[in-house]
């Protein structure tokens, strides 16, 4: 077992991307992209109906923003809750959207 040398990149995330390959890694990347692009587009709406939902959406964001960046300081990589917390934000945002298009329609 002495000649067996393993190597901590000390960040969790450098861990579980060369676990994951190039393709694993691409597609993380890409779904975390296309969240915070979503995540954006929706906080820099004008909301005219419901300013508690702007005030919500950042909440969530701002909690998703942060356990990510808490993530690539601390050995401890907690995927289940960020991806917990995009699923929340995106439900969040799908029910505001439905919300609208359904007052829309009753008109």
């Amino acid at each position: 077992m002495d000649a067996l040398i393993v190597s901590d990149p000390h960040c969790d995330f450098l861990g579980y991307l060369t676990e994951t390959g190039i393709l694993g890694a691409g597609a993380f990347i890409f779904f975390i992209a296309t969240f915070l692009r979503r995540a954006l587009t929706h906080l820099k709406k004008k909301v005219k109906d419901n300013e508690y939902f702007k005030i919500r959406l950042f909440c969530f964001f701002a909690s998703f923003i942060g356990m990510l960046l808490d993530s690539i300081d601390v050995d401890v990589f907690k995927i289940r809750h960020l991806w917990f917390l995009m699923a929340l934000t995106l439900a969040f945002i799908m029910m505001h959207k439905n919300k609208i298009d359904n007052a829309d329609s009753r008109f």
